[in-house]
């Protein structure tokens, strides 16, 4: 069955303003980064076009690979042993309120990141980790 992209798109707004009231953004904040800018089109992923703007995307794409591509791999298969494979989608069936927890307080041996990476910087890691499912 395939789903309308205007759900998808309405499902990522939905989603970036609970993920924004969870960890203390404004709504009007959380709102604007699921809406392209205006004449921009969000460019699909490997896990497909999630109607959010490309630049949260890239942003989350840049911390990711700073942060956490040692151990889940730059493009989701991870190089260590008992990593979840984002390029499988093992993880990613888990709300956005879940991933952002896990990345700010860690999981199993996962370090935690709550002093390292910001809020905003959550938010696209969790947006970029969905675009890697195959």
């Amino acid at each position: 069955m395939r789903v309308p992209r205007s759900a998808v798109v309405g499902s990522a707004a939905i989603a970036a303003v609970l993920i924004g009231m969870l960890v203390g953004f404004p709504i009007s904040a959380a709102k604007s980064a699921t809406t392209p800018a205006q004449g921009q089109k969000a460019t699909p992923g490997h896990g497909g076009d999630h109607g959010v703007d490309p630049r949260i995307i890239e942003r989350g794409k840049g911390t990711f690979a700073l942060y956490c591509a040692n151990c889940h791999g730059f493009d989701g298969v991870p190089n260590l042993p008992g990593t979840p494979d984002f390029s499988r989608g093992e993880g990613l069936q888990n709300i956005d309120a879940a991933l952002i927890n896990a990345i700010r307080f860690g999981v199993r041996s996962m370090p935690g990141f709550d002093q390292t990476i910001n809020k905003e910087e959550l938010i696209d890691v969790v947006f970029y980790i969905r675009t890697l499912q195959r």
